[in-house]
């Protein structure tokens, strides 16, 4: 074989070689950042929304201040629903899942959340397994067809307001925008909550654009972020 050729195959072996490092490194270092968030989600320290929101793509950490929940309104929602062990929570309009996530990293009980695009559940998904959570379930659909009454605490951070913003602050255009699906989502959620159980548990940030039935009675109220945490729980 000619000289050049070894010398054109050594070359080759040590990119692969210097590429397989690299990546093994890569890996490393997005484990241990994950493994120091948890950590310190768990222990009550402070996490910043651009340091967990690096764990989601570039075009999802755009639309992070508008359309996801902060890492601090998550936290004392989830310690607002006061969840155990067998609770089940939904919430509704999940995005890339950070209020699941986040909420299941800190209290107890089992996380879903339905989303009408199939790529923001989708990198939902990954994130929850980069985390190695078993307890976040993601599901892509609307929240009109998706039986209530199989959970008993609720998240809702304005999810339909994005009807209200044409005709900038939508995440994209895959979904139509409009009042009347504004007035229709609005409706329902209240007939839903209508029909649960005594003693379910909702908490919303930025409301979610109606009243709550009468059956509801307003809890706890508390400024984070940029508006206020309400607990509102099922009476009668």
């Amino acid at each position: 074989m000619a000289p050049h050729n070894d010398i054109k195959i050594l070359n080759n072996m040590t990119q692969k070689e210097e590429s397989s490092i690299e990546n093994m490194h890569i890996e490393i270092d997005q484990k241990h950042k994950i493994l120091t968030i948890i950590e310190d989600l768990r222990l009550g320290r402070k996490v910043t929304n651009i340091r967990f929101d690096r764990m989601f793509p570039t075009i999802i950490k755009k639309l992070s201040t508008v359309h996801w929940t902060p890492v601090e309104v998550a936290r004392k929602a989830a310690e607002l629903l006061d969840t155990n062990a067998t609770s089940k929570v939904l919430d509704i309009g999940s995005g890339c899942g950070k209020f699941c996530i986040i909420a299941a990293l800190t209290r107890p009980g089992s996380y879903f959340g339905i989303e009408q695009r199939s790529y923001l559940s989708e990198i939902a998904k990954e994130v929850a397994t980069d985390f190695s959570l078993e307890n976040v379930t993601f599901i892509e659909g609307n929240m009109i067809n998706l039986d209530w009454t199989q959970f008993d605490c609720f998240y809702l951070y304005n999810p339909f307001f994005e009807n209200r913003m044409l005709p900038f602050g939508q995440i994209d255009n895959e979904i139509p925008a409009n009042e009347i699906k504004y007035e229709l989502y609005t409706e329902t959620v209240c007939s839903k909550l209508a029909q649960l159980k005594t003693g379910t548990k909702v908490v919303t940030y930025h409301g979610f654009g109606s009243e709550f039935p009468e059956s509801y009675e307003l809890k706890q109220k508390e400024f984070v972020g940029t508006d206020y945490l309400e607990l509102w729980i099922k009476t009668k």
